[in-house]
């Protein structure tokens, strides 16, 4: 028993040896040197990639924009049904306000057409003034909705 017990021992130790023995290490290979096209395609397909996303990104914030401007718009022909029914006094002064945010729209909605046509250096500002401009025109209405309470 001893024996078969040693001579599984040197057949394990000898397994182990030979596939040891067996593997060589590898050298890295040389990298080939970077060529004038190389650099050239690569720069290429990452502007094109680039400019693909600040499209992708462009539309989706047009997209946004529009469908905020549909909103307001619904609002604003809200407090337009609700002006008409207010007293006369009330309803001059809440006229003039909803003027106001309708010019405002409207503008923001000629600023917005005028943006699809520009590059995408001049997007980037455009986007900051269009959310400002958003935002000023919703805190007019919570203004006037306010107003009407």
């Amino acid at each position: 028993m001893k024996q078969m017990v040693v001579i599984i021992c040197v057949l394990v130790a000898c397994g182990v040896f030979l596939t040891g023995c067996g593997k060589q290490e590898e050298k890295p290979k040389p990298k080939e040197p970077v060529t004038k096209e190389q650099v050239k395609q690569q720069t290429e397909k990452a502007a094109d990639t680039a400019a693909a996303y600040l499209r992708q990104q462009k539309e989706e914030f047009q997209k946004e924009a529009q469908a905020q401007l549909d909103d307001m718009q619904k609002k604003l022909d809200d407090l337009k049904a609700r002006a008409q029914a207010a007293a006369p006094e009330l309803k001059a002064k809440w006229e003039g306000m909803i003027n106001d945010l309708q010019k405002q729209e409207d503008a923001l909605k000629k600023d917005l057409a005028e943006a699809q046509k520009d590059p995408g250096q001049v997007w980037e500002g455009f986007k900051a003034r269009l959310r400002q401009a958003l935002e000023e025109i919703k805190q007019g209405y919570d203004k006037a909705v306010e107003q009407f309470k």
